[in-house]
């Protein structure tokens, strides 16, 4: 099939319930997935088993042809599966069934078929199913929820609950020395083997930490170990593993090991045990098509502003934060509009000379100054036929603000040291994270100029759009790394409460920096310590809020029974339901003066 004619659809089940066809089209680079209604594909589910933001479909035209997409989990709490086996981030084929929670979203690339439903949304059928649903049990899906980790510290927890989800338990069944190296750290192991059993002898598969010592099991011993499970000894842990294989773990070194680090492999190997095979495709450099990732709001006010190419004035002012994205939002502006084909051009305002200012950005005449020795054009001309971005506006000097406004309004340019005019075809797109209402009071900045730009956008900071961390994080994973891949959870809630006061921009970096060492997953503890530290300070300082308004509502409680009551505290403390003596106590502890109300 051409990929041309070629159509994409996804067809959404709930349990066997068509319920929606989903076309998707050229337009549709980067679909998000889940619970948040504010995703391209919203999933209903009142047992929240699926993510806010679940899983996305990426449109992919470097795969080897043009019709190419593949799917990413986001780090979602329940998994995203194909078939029987979690997935990570994988090419999709025509039929592939995507399983998520108690939906399945079949991925077809072929005609629509005859039985599709029309006429209702996906929430309203989700509503008349949800009833059906509410008499049945709900369902745990994750063999993880139904086991109680106790008093493991914060790291071995995280450890066990990334097995299955982000994909260690498939590194083991792959490769063991990634697997063994997260472990081995946790448990201060110096030597391990991995190996199995057959026709009663031991072979070894991989080993680490020995170098002449032969290594030996009995058929009795390893016959103990898999009827039985771990077992712990003072300097060994033994763990059986599928298909009569084993794992042993040794100390040359005190301490001897505990019952927490039984306790911890026990978790361990019961998720090895329920482990499927995982799909394994696709982790080399994958290229999303679109640097514009998440704010959907926003990016369809940018596909509608894109496509004002007739219009007198379709130039267009972007505010916001420093590391926002303004520049990438003029870009997806450029690439969706039909000045497409011609160039972008990027002046950054703030590194122009104030005296060459006007040279630089409408050309100048040979001999217009000392030094010009040729004509040159400038940045308007450069762009012609394109598209000029004017990083920084607020910061053009204001002897050239006449002729911006000039250029703009008459669409035409005039070279320094000329009398000649020149027309130009440029649509002009700005972008400053300063203050222009305050530089148009100091005037430092022409309200004209302000007001020429009839389209504004403004950029969000990352602090107010959590919801697009989690996409971000995973879009510059797939970026920079052929590793990593795959951020824990944990690490993700860092990440999404986070204050980001250096915005997209920091995230990008913290990304970048955390790969560097070639790691397969990214635990909590990899991320920046000031992370870490910002959380657990924002944590205590919600629960001394919290606590202080449950003290203000007491307060404010018994001053109200006191008051009704005129002061008398026998029948106060009847009304609230306390003793007599626990009223006083209160009275005391919060300063009530009980005379104001006689």
């Amino acid at each position: 099939m051409d990929d041309h004619d070629c159509m994409t659809f996804l067809l959404i089940y709930k349990g066997k319930q068509l319920i929606k066809d989903f076309k998707i089209t050229a337009d549709d680079k980067v679909l998000t997935i889940g619970l948040l209604r504010s995703n391209d594909i919203y999933l209903p589910d009142d047992k929240h088993f699926v993510s806010r933001i679940h899983a996305a479909i990426i449109r992919s035209d470097l795969l080897g042809k043009k019709n190419s997409y593949f799917i990413r989990d986001l780090g979602s709490t329940h998994g995203t599966k194909i078939g029987k086996t979690y997935i990570r981030k994988k090419i999709l084929h025509d039929g592939d069934k995507i399983d998520i929670c108690d939906y399945t979203l079949v991925f077809k690339q072929s005609t629509l078929p005859e039985y599709t439903c029309k006429g209702l949304s996906l929430d309203e059928i989700y509503g008349k199913l949800s009833s059906e649903e509410k008499s049945k049990q709900a369902t745990i899906r994750r063999p993880e929820r139904q086991i109680h980790m106790g008093q493991l510290n914060q790291e071995k927890k995280e450890f066990v609950s990334n097995i299955t989800r982000s994909g260690l338990g498939a590194d083991f069944l792959e490769n063991p020395s990634v697997f063994m190296n997260h472990l081995t750290k946790l448990l201060r192991v110096e030597k391990y083997v991995v190996g199995y059993s057959k026709d009663g002898r031991t072979y070894l598969t991989y080993q680490s930490g020995f170098e002449r010592e032969s290594i030996y099991c009995s058929e009795e011993f390893l016959t103990i170990l898999w009827e039985k499970g771990p077992i712990k000894q003072e300097a060994a842990l033994w763990i059986p593993l599928p298909d009569n294989g084993f794992l042993a773990l040794f100390r040359s070194i005190p301490p001897a090991f505990e019952n927490e680090d039984l306790d911890f492999m026990c978790y361990v190997y019961s998720r090895l045990m329920t482990l499927g095979n995982q799909v394994n495709e696709l982790y080399e450099l994958t290229s999303w098509p679109s640097n514009m990732v998440g704010i959907p709001n926003l990016k369809k006010q940018c596909i509608k502003l894109a496509q004002i190419e007739n219009m007198e004035n379709n130039d267009v002012l972007i505010m916001g934060e420093t590391g926002t994205g303004k520049e990438v939002i003029a870009r997806f502006i450029h690439e969706n509009s039909g000045k497409k084909h011609g160039p972008f051009v990027t002046v950054n305002c703030s590194s122009l000379p104030r005296e060459l200012a006007y040279g630089e950005l409408f050309g100048y005449e040979k001999g217009a100054f000392t030094g010009a020795t040729t004509k040159k054009q400038g940045y308007f001309e450069i762009a012609d036929g394109g598209t000029l971005f004017l990083d920084e506006i607020g910061d053009v000097p204001e002897n050239v603000q006449v002729a911006l406004l000039t250029a703009m309004q008459q669409k035409e340019i005039l070279h320094l040291g000329s009398e000649k005019t020149t027309p130009i075809n440029v649509r002009i797109l700005a972008a400053t994270d300063r203050d222009v209402e305050q530089k148009m009071q100091d005037d430092t900045f022409r309200r004209a100029l302000y007001e020429r730009f009839a389209h504004t956008i403004i950029v969000p900071p990352l602090r107010e759009r959590r919801e697009d961390i989690t996409l971000l994080a995973h879009y510059f994973l797939d970026k920079y790394s052929k590793n990593t891949r795959a951020i824990s959870r944990e690490a993700l809630q860092y990440l999404r409460e986070y204050d980001w006061p250096g915005n997209v921009r920091e995230l990008q970096n913290i990304i970048k920096n955390t790969i560097l060492s070639g790691k397969e997953i990214i635990f909590s503890w990899d991320l920046p310590k000031k992370l870490i530290h910002f959380t657990r300070v924002q944590q205590v300082e919600d629960r001394i809020q919290k606590e202080t308004t449950l003290k203000d509502k007491q307060i404010a409680e018994i001053i109200k029974v006191l008051n009704e009551t005129r002061g008398n505290v026998t029948q106060a403390a009847r009304i609230l339901s306390v003793p007599r003596s626990t009223l006083y106590h209160k009275v005391n502890v919060h300063k009530i003066d009980l005379s104001v109300f006689k």
